[in-house]
């Protein structure tokens, strides 16, 4: 041990060392300060400082750009990452500066108040104060001029943040051609009938030329492994997993089932998932598919993840079979009902997606994209309004007369009358014009209550795991205080997804 203990000492040294370089290197590099920031930081002097000249023209154009109001999105997020650059130098600017400036204070409160009128103090300390007042004011220069730049990108930033956001509110409130009418349906279906014939077109071009089919004939064995382990994955997946996860679980027993059952239940999801990944490789390997063709077979894969997480949460949310490892309290035909409906659900969001990609790349107008949005809409509406009065059902079910039983009914009530309004207020909104406002209170309040699931499974699955490490009873492991403390964490982490969902963009967070 006291041969081992030099060397355990030597890590940090060495640690600050290694540390050390980084800070060095850039000092000696003489490339130009404005294009490297940490090379401005590194050095004292003034002229390794930002290009003001150069951030004059961008801050410029930036403020131009906001006054004409003409910029699209896009360009204002370009324009706001380039700011955000500049106030990064900046930052570390004032950061050095504001070091050397303190520093400098604190040498000259160390030689104590100037002499006042008629006074006088050694020469020694006229000429050291004078050094250092010289010295304060030149690193001054440099603090003075970044807090200024800095001020100044950080209020172009937030314009550009608050003309986003007036952006966003007028697309939610903006009101579009109503679904309903039915003139203009003929005009959609045909839309959407030209889309697939013009795929279906392309893949026969392409089958048509030589080169096309002699390629298929090489990558022939390849494709047609790819197609069949799509074929079994799609088909069996599933099955497979809860064949392979029920031969386990009948084996183990209390909280150990309960560990087993939520981690085999993920291969719901990736078994099925592979297998589109699998069907896109197929097809992507057979070089039939046109650009229309390649647009739908690239939105593949988020429908069915769409599908196959709704449908794996509906499962663990109200049980297979007697719902042994149900979190709603449901009958057998209810449970049933919850299942189909989550599966339904998340096929509704995933088709919602796909229309969304094929309408952007075909540039529908307006009048056929909410046409065409509608259904989806409303057969996603219809399901809230399901779930919601399950939700209520539940609460109903638990009969408890404690005070926080009873406040969880209320609660757990009010959640299901909010999520059956959602259904009904989105389609109806939709049909009226204001679909981006349909599509919030319909596909956002569904992935919120899809987020609100996911915890409570996680919630059940800690419980469990907490159970079988420290060896608990049922009751005691969910009476126990670490798995509710672990849940509030994991619902603390959940909350900037709660905000993406309804909005928010990344930026906003980090800066929050």
């Amino acid at each position: 041990m006291s041969r081992l203990l030099p060397r355990i000492l030597l890590v940090p040294v060495l640690v600050l060392l290694l540390a050390g370089l980084p800070a060095i290197a850039p000092g000696q590099d003489s490339a130009d300060p404005s294009t490297t920031p940490a090379a401005s930081t590194a050095q004292d002097t003034p002229e390794a400082g930002p290009d003001y000249a150069a951030w004059d023209v961008v801050a410029t154009r930036a403020e131009a750009a906001l006054s004409a109001g003409r910029a699209s999105d896009q360009a204002l997020l370009d324009l706001r990452r380039e700011l955000v650059d500049w106030r990064s130098q900046f930052d570390a600017v004032v950061s050095q500066s504001d070091l050397r400036v303190s520093t400098l204070k604190a040498q000259i409160a160390t030689l104590g108040p100037a002499p006042a009128d008629g006074e006088s103090e050694p020469a020694v300390l006229t000429e050291r104060r004078a050094a250092l007042e010289q010295q304060l004011a030149e690193a001054e220069a440099p603090l003075k001029a970044a807090q200024e730049a800095r001020a100044r990108a950080d209020t172009l930033i937030r314009a550009i943040d608050a003309t986003l956001r007036e952006r966003q509110t007028d697309a939610l409130l903006q009101i579009g051609p109503s679904p309903l009418d039915v003139t203009a349906w003929p005009q959609a279906a045909q839309d959407l009938f030209a889309t697939l014939h013009a795929a279906w077109a392309e893949v026969v071009s392409a089958w048509g030329t030589d080169v096309q089919r002699t390629e298929l004939r090489r990558d022939l064995p390849l494709v047609i492994f790819y197609a069949m382990l799509a074929l079994a994955l799609l088909t069996r997946g599933r099955g497979w997993v809860i064949r392979v996860g029920a031969g386990i679980r009948s084996h183990s027993h209390g909280h150990l089932r309960g560990v087993w059952g939520f981690v085999l239940s993920l291969g719901q999801v990736a078994a099925p998932l592979a297998g589109i990944y699998a069907l896109v490789a197929a097809l992507n390997r057979a070089g039939v598919l046109g650009l229309r063709g390649q647009v739908l077979t690239d939105s593949l894969p988020l429908l069915g993840l769409s599908t196959f997480v709704a449908a794996w949460l509906g499962d663990r949310v109200f049980g297979v079979g007697i719902g042994t490892w149900s979190i709603l309290n449901l009958d057998q035909k209810e449970r049933t009902q919850g299942r189909v409906v989550s599966t339904l659900l998340g096929l509704f969001f995933g088709l919602f997606l796909s229309l969304q990609a094929i309408a952007t790349y075909e540039g529908w107008s307006d009048q056929t994209r909410a046409i065409l949005d509608f259904p989806l809409l409303a057969g996603a509406g219809v399901m809230l309004v399901r779930l919601g009065q399950l939700l209520r059902r539940h609460a109903l079910n638990l009969g408890d007369d404690s005070d926080a039983a009873n406040f969880l009914n209320r609660v757990l009530a009010l959640a299901g009358r909010a999520v059956v309004a959602a259904g009904i207020i989105g389609p109806v909104l939709a049909a009226i014009g204001y679909e981006a406002l349909a599509q919030g209170f319909v596909f956002r309040t569904g992935m919120t209550l899809a987020l609100v699931g996911a915890l409570a499974v996680l919630h059940r699955f800690y419980t469990n795991l907490y159970g079988l490490v420290m060896r608990l009873d049922q009751k005691a492991a969910t009476q126990a205080l670490v798995p509710v403390l672990v849940s509030f964490l994991t619902f603390l982490a959940a909350l900037p997804v709660v905000a993406l969902i309804w909005g928010a963009r990344v930026v906003d967070l980090w800066e929050v």
